[in-house]
């Protein structure tokens, strides 16, 4: 019996040494069920089966696969991939490797992750020109989408779709100075995105205006000094236009240096019977300042402005002026400039005298109602424009050196016409928008 066991024993150890030897004499195996893969951006999940007779470890690199438990199915392991949810505009690729110390080549699974796809519009805002009637934005992605605006005046087409789209506004021409705005409310599944429409203000036409003759009266009440006045600055003193915002003012001078004829004023403002605005004892030193203002807009650096008006002097008055505009905080000339030398033998009071001076001016007065226009172009943004008139040349018309102040010595704005016959009084003086970039 003892013997029997013992016989039965060692036929159960051969065997197993047999099996043994199997495993060893087979060729390793080291397999993947597919080597590639591509996911979309919103991630999930991918399975792998490896058939492998080895021992392995698995290593991956990308911290946005996880690499599961694999399940174990009749010597295939399945391992699941679970692949976080791309949030990039850019394509990812991400490698898990399959490594054994055993005699076989790794195996590496390569898996490629879309990017995510902009849905929306990149545009935030969308300007249309005042005579314009129409205008585009793009609405991208690959989703259903539906737009509406919250203005009449604004017209979209179309107005829902699915995926890239170009949308077109539509709206009639903007013939007023404010500018017309409305919002573009565009919903793509959970996203709300939103375009500003402005439709811009039509700027061009008369800033301001001043009818003189038609603003007599309150000519009067605004501008008129009570009496002569030796205060440097406006005296608060105005004139106030027909059209528009801003004002025409006359800012005095120290004039502590000039003799004034017995029974004259240095300085005096006063209104003539057709309207206009004039000034007593104007010298160098004294200047018209001119204010259009813009009622709600800014005017764009670039614009082109034209100006008019009809001017006056008396005999004893310089009759070299220069007319500058304000390009933001600057002084530039509203004319070419002219330079010339200025030389005189004797003076307004009748003494003699040596003068010779250079002087730059581009507004010749003649001694006669003259009607002076032209343009020019701003470089600055600005929400006004400021013309400044003034003498620059110390002579008059008859060449004598002005060395005091005298009942003629004065200028005016006018609204006469400089045609002799017949008389009309219907001169402005107006600002104007011609152009803007």
């Amino acid at each position: 019996m003892r013997k029997s066991f013992l016989l039965l024993f060692l036929a159960f150890g051969l065997m197993l040494s047999f099996v043994g030897c199997q495993d060893e004499d087979s060729d390793p195996i080291l397999t993947l069920s597919s080597k590639t893969a591509q996911i979309s951006a919103d991630g999930g999940t991918y399975s792998v089966d490896v058939t492998s007779n080895v021992e392995y470890y698995v290593n991956s690199k990308v911290d946005w696969i996880t690499v599961g438990e694999p399940i174990d199915n009749n010597g295939v392991k399945t391992y699941t991939l679970t692949i976080a949810e791309n949030t990039s505009f850019n394509q990812r690729t991400g490698r898990v490797t399959f490594i054994s110390h055993e005699k076989v080549t790794p195996q590496a699974f390569d898996l490629t992750q879309a990017a995510i796809v902009f849905n929306g519009v990149k545009a935030e805002f969308v300007t249309i020109k005042p005579a314009g009637t129409s205008a585009s934005f793009k609405i991208e992605g690959d989703k259903a989408w539906t737009a509406s605006v919250d203005n009449d005046h604004f017209a979209l087409s179309p107005t829902s779709g699915t995926g890239d789209t170009e949308v077109t506004v539509t709206c009639p021409a903007n013939t007023l100075p404010d500018a017309v705005t409305g919002i573009v409310t565009i919903k793509i599944g959970k996203t709300t995105d939103r375009v500003t429409l402005i439709h811009s203000g039509n700027l061009l036409g008369v800033l301001t205006d001043w009818a003189l003759n038609d603003l007599t009266d309150k000519t009067g009440a605004t501008w008129v000094d009570d009496a002569p006045q030796t205060t440097v600055g406006n005296n608060d003193k105005y004139v106030a236009p027909s059209t528009g915002k801003g004002s025409i003012e006359y800012y005095n001078s120290d004039k502590s240096a000039y003799p004034v004829v017995s029974g004259q004023a240095s300085c005096q403002r006063l209104v003539g019977e057709t309207g206009d605005p004039y000034c007593k004892g104007t010298i160098v030193g004294d200047y018209w300042l001119v204010t259009a203002e813009s009622p709600n807009f800014e005017i764009p650096a670039g614009a082109e402005i034209s100006y008019a008006f009809c001017a006056n002097i008396a005999s004893a008055t310089s009759c070299k002026w220069l007319l500058e505009f304000k390009d933001g905080t600057e002084w530039k000339p509203a004319q070419t400039l002219t330079t010339i030398t200025e030389t005189a033998t004797a003076t307004t009071s009748g003494t003699a005298v040596t003068y010779s001076k250079a002087v730059s001016y581009n507004i010749d007065m003649p001694g006669a109602y003259t009607a002076f226009s032209g343009s020019f172009k701003t470089s600055k943004t600005m929400n006004s424009i400021v013309l400044r008139f003034r003498p620059v040349g110390a002579l008059t018309n008859a060449g004598l050196l002005v060395d005091n102040i005298s009942s003629s010595t004065s200028s005016r704005f006018s609204a006469r016409n400089p045609v002799l016959s017949p008389k009309k009084y219907d001169q402005h003086v107006t600002i104007t928008i011609v152009s803007v970039p």
